[in-house]
């Protein structure tokens, strides 16, 4: 498998080309004195591998190349090629968390840590929260 890594300028909304196929397409940008703009494929459950990335994000895709042949009821032959995503990693997000300077480790242990502070209980119950806290003990 080959890889390619570079901005993400454009995403695709997912594309239901028949009841069983669908397709997303994308635009990665190398960050090169001379940028190269690479239309990539993502195909069926790959769609999904997307939903988390941003334009601006900086990206790494994994892919293979595919081609075909296709003839024309008149006998022209042409051949098609195909970008196609097996992989996409987020190297360096656009959003605030990398503004904060966190590592994943920090962010999982923020996500997945217990709380520093046990919340007072009290007889009254203030919002939502108060009440699901109360069921939860």
């Amino acid at each position: 498998m080959s890889t390619f890594s570079g901005t993400l300028i454009k995403v695709d909304e997912t594309q239901f080309v028949s009841a069983k196929f669908k397709k997303r397409e994308f635009v990665v940008g190398t960050n090169d004195k001379y940028p190269q703009y690479v239309t990539f494929v993502a195909v069926q459950e790959k769609c999904e591998m997307l939903d988390f990335a941003k334009p601006g994000d900086q990206i790494q895709v994994g892919y293979k190349l595919t081609g075909r042949k296709w003839e024309s009821p008149a006998g022209q032959i042409k051949y098609f090629n195909t970008v196609e995503a097996t992989q996409v990693h987020v190297t360096k997000s656009n959003s605030i968390l990398d503004e904060q300077d966190m590592t994943d480790d920090e962010i999982m242990n923020d996500l997945f840590s217990e709380p520093t502070a046990t919340p007072k209980k009290s007889n009254k119950i203030e919002s939502s929260y108060d009440l699901a806290w109360d069921n939860l003990k």
